[in-house]
């Protein structure tokens, strides 16, 4: 396999690396946006913020956001030989999102005062209600991007998004206030604007739009009675058992510490951005379902390369992250330790970034939900004992512990999906000829970006 050939490894690379420029100006940003919000919050007041869009997160399971995939895949699967199929699955998702969107808005606009038991209190329900009439149209906008592999515009969206949090901070701070109440609506702020920029400004064929009854029933029969249904149930259960994680912290720890495990899990979040691997496979993946040699080696090349970036990363990260934390926003050092334990489960997420996606373009979610299913049950049982009997230390090793012991669930099962594929521990440290090609072709990549000539 020649890695300097166009097609799909070039895709992969091309969207990796355009991400992953993305994302690193992304962390410049995010880092303004942590330290406006952490300096300017107490620890109180960011533990209220958290929960507020940690009640958001519990209801946006109903958006069934493990049909994105789904949609992503079918859709760019086929979305060049059979527009009207992808127009089909696209519209019927995006139809779905608005009608649930305002539904759940309804509940939180009128019914705040039923939903206090988040504890994030009536006035921040209230405002975040407006989210769930925003997020349907960011969805689709993402789902776009990501179907016709605009990389770019992906990465445009999001560093808009943090420019425009930053003015909306900057705004209340001198102009009114900055307490919990502020932050939320820089949040709705933060989201309507990319969205209406994106709208004037895309000009990719759109992909929402009048489509046959017919036509209709079948998207529906793909993502909620075929193999859609499962990767609804797995996103439902996985959503559920992450987005009750900070209640439980919250009932056997306390507010703030909901605020300094949130801490952590942005630093790691912002690490792991660096290697956008899941990104760049989810929609390119589907195109090399029909060859398993091919898709095999694909999953090979990109466990290694995205295990030793995030191993590499671990390393930098420990030294670097908590210089920053301190330097910038002190009071956040009890969030250190926290930290260093989710640490030690991020060079197993590189299996685990590249296996998610094997499962959508294989339509394996049925499989994927049996997996999701039993690691949700421990989730839950395990998360509740360890924060029980050990505080927030114990919260954040049950996030180390599920993580690890996911990967060996998910490389037999793929396994059994893909008889002919195999991955043996030697092969991370073994540098072949197309090892040594690919590094040829990026290094050219890089200078030719730069200007230079080797």
């Amino acid at each position: 396999m020649n890695p300097t050939k166009k097609g799909t490894g070039a895709m992969i690379l091309g969207g990796v690396a355009i991400t992953a420029a993305g994302n690193l100006l992304l962390r410049f940003l995010d880092f303004a946006v942590a330290v406006m919000l952490l300096r300017w919050l107490t620890i109180y007041e960011y533990g209220v913020y958290r929960l507020a869009l940690a009640a958001h997160d519990f209801f946006s399971a109903f958006f069934l956001s493990g049909l994105e995939n789904v949609v992503v895949s079918d859709a760019a699967a086929s979305v060049e030989r059979d527009r009207r199929h992808a127009r089909a699955i696209f519209t019927f998702y995006g139809v779905f999102l608005g009608c649930l969107g305002l539904l759940l808005w309804a509940l939180f606009f009128f019914g705040s005062a039923l939903l206090q038991w988040t504890g994030a209190g009536q006035e921040a329900l209230f405002i975040i209600s407006f989210l769930f009439l925003l997020s349907p149209i960011e969805t689709a906008l993402k789902l776009r991007f990501q179907i016709f592999l605009d990389f770019g515009w992906a990465a445009f969206f999001k560093v808009l998004a943090d420019l425009t949090k930053i003015a909306a901070f900057t705004f209340f701070m001198y102009f009114s206030s900055f307490h919990t109440r502020e932050a939320l609506w820089s949040v709705i702020v933060t989201t309507a604007v990319p969205i209406v920029i994106t709208l004037l400004a895309y000009r990719r064929p759109a992909l929402f739009g009048w489509v046959s009854y017919g036509d209709l029933r079948m998207a529906a029969a793909a993502l909620f009675l075929h193999h859609g249904k499962w990767a609804i149930v797995s996103d439902a259960v996985n959503n559920a058992a992450q987005s009750i994680r900070p209640f439980i912290v919250k009932t056997f720890v306390g507010t703030e510490a909901v605020a300094l495990i949130a801490v952590a899990q942005n630093l790691l979040a912002a690490v792991k951005s660096l290697f956008p691997v899941r990104e760049a496979l989810t929609p390119v993946l589907p195109r090399d379902a029909g060859d398993p040699a091919q898709l095999a080696q694909r999953i090979n090349r990109a466990t290694k390369y995205a295990t030793w970036a995030y191993g590499v990363l671990a390393v930098v990260s420990a030294v670097g992250v908590p210089l920053v934390v301190f330097l910038f926003f002190p009071k956040y050092m009890p969030a250190l330790p926290v930290f260093y334990i989710l640490l030690l489960g991020l060079p197993f997420a590189g299996f685990r970034s590249v296996a998610v996606p094997v499962f959508y373009a294989l339509k394996a979610q049925r499989v994927l939900l049996l997996i999701t299913t039993s690691r949700t049950a421990i989730l839950t049982v395990l998360n509740a004992m360890l924060t029980y009997f050990f505080g927030i230390w114990g919260a954040a090793t049950e996030m180390v512990l599920i993580g690890i012991f996911t990967a060996p669930a998910y490389a037999r099962a793929i396994r059994v999906l893909l008889p002919n594929w195999r991955f043996r521990m030697r092969d991370l440290w073994t540098i072949d000829a197309y090892d040594r090609a690919f590094v040829k072709d990026l290094g050219s990549r890089i200078a030719k970006r730069m200007g230079l000539r080797i």
